[in-house]
């Protein structure tokens, strides 16, 4: 730890918790720690209880509205929309100032999702032609995308910045393609009126960023709310969580430069009264207020949620998803 912070001794018992954390492929190996354990209870004899655990039922709400759902359930239609709106930031910020910031460098990933779905759809269909099996072509279309980033976090540093951006964006463009294709042809009944309401709730918050709301709680609320109406609609409700991810705010409001000098002229401040002993309780919360008050404006919500969120879809979505 830094000599900026003082001790705690929490901070020894923290130690080796923080120092995993912070190994890139941290995430990575409890998603195939996790996949060991599931196989094993799967194949021995707790396979039973281990079925039993996962049809627990999970209920919350207020009064009559209420959801009730499986444990399973709640975590391929909550948890994982939650980690498709994770992944959809990280993707948006990639389009905004990253590797996909252009049409010729965002082809790629796109074309090749899109051959990624159609291929495995088209084997399937010539070994099974006919017959009661021939609709489930749909099946092999989708990537699991958890298992994809997670072989990619494995490898940490060793591999290229470009190379993790392009396979990211074609195992989310894969697996949105493969969900709006069973959304829309595998989906038994259809209420349009969730739907309407689900995808109105998504126009509400793109219209919050084209007027400048960057209250992260409204997007919040409203991705609730969108989320509900998706799953109550029969819709895949991960759709819920890529499109929220779009509608959140990538736009700077402070010129960064302009930011970095008047920091600069702040803790010049701020270590003149420090070294004069003028450096009282009132003046130093009026600078370091100023300069949160900056910090805050500097960074986008886009890039606030992908760096405050990713590690709890590393460390806990993506292990209990398998």
């Amino acid at each position: 730890m830094s000599d900026l912070y003082t001790r705690r001794p929490v901070d020894t018992l923290l130690k080796p918790f923080l120092a995993f954390s912070r190994f890139g492929a941290a995430g990575g190996v409890l998603l195939f720690c996790a996949t060991f354990v599931a196989l094993f209870l799967s194949n021995s004899n707790y396979s039973e209880l281990y079925e039993d655990f996962w049809h627990l039922p999970v209920s919350f709400g207020i009064g009559s509205l209420s959801l009730d759902l499986s444990l399973k359930h709640f975590i391929n239609d909550g948890l994982m929309a939650f980690f498709f709106f994770i992944v959809g930031l990280e993707i948006k910020k990639e389009f905004l100032w990253g590797q996909l910031n252009s049409i010729s460098q965002s082809a790629l990933p796109v074309a090749a999702a899109i051959g990624g779905m159609i291929v495995p759809a088209l084997i399937f269909l010539a070994l099974n032609p006919t017959g009661a099996t021939s609709s489930g072509w749909g099946v092999p279309m989708a990537t699991d995308i958890a298992f994809a980033l997670g072989v990619l976090m494995l490898l940490g540093d060793r591999v290229p910045t470009s190379l993790k951006v392009i396979l990211t964006t074609l195992a989310v463009v894969d697996d949105l393609g493969a969900i709006a294709v069973i959304a829309i042809l595998y989906t038994g009944t259809l209420d349009m009126t969730s739907l309407i309401f689900g995808v109105s709730t998504l126009f509400l918050a793109l219209v919050a960023n084209r007027i400048g709301l960057r209250l992260v709680s409204i997007y919040g609320i409203l991705g609730i709310i969108s989320w509900l109406f998706f799953l109550k609609s029969g819709v895949q409700a991960t759709v819920a969580g890529v499109l929220l991810a779009f509608t959140i705010p990538g736009k700077k409001k402070v010129v960064r430069e302009k930011l970095a000098e008047k920091g600069i002229n702040l803790m010049e401040t701020f270590q003149q009264k420090v070294e004069s002993n003028q450096n009282t309780r009132k003046s130093e919360n009026r600078i370091l207020h100023e300069l949160e008050s900056d910090m805050h404006f500097a960074q986008t919500p886009v890039e606030k949620l992908e760096l405050a969120l990713a590690p709890f879809s590393a460390f806990f979505i993506m292990p209990v998803s398998v």
